[in-house]
């Protein structure tokens, strides 16, 4: 099973490595940027944070769930485990 995993984990990166090269951009952003005489930088760097908060934005979703589902899950463990334990009296000693 592991073997498995590790071929599927070494085609993918292959794949990501090799097919990033045909990677194009979008009609819109191609012929936005390609504008005559006017100064771009402002609009290429607008393009450069548009991708990186859709690459940011997923991971931060599936951070969020993930916190929250473990904070929830250790909750309820906690409270089962205080309900399980028995409670101490004080004993006169």
């Amino acid at each position: 099973m592991i073997v498995r995993i590790k071929t599927f984990i070494i085609v993918v990166a292959a794949f990501v490595v090799f097919a990033t090269g045909s990677a194009h951009a979008c009609p819109g952003c191609k012929q936005t940027t390609r504008a005559n005489g006017r100064d771009m930088g402002q609009v290429q760097k607008g393009f450069s944070y548009s991708v990186l908060f859709m690459l940011l934005f997923p991971m931060g979703l599936i951070y969020g769930v993930g916190h929250y589902s473990l904070r929830t899950l250790r909750r309820f463990e906690n409270e089962r485990d205080a309900a399980a334990a028995p409670e101490h009296k004080n004993l006169p000693s």
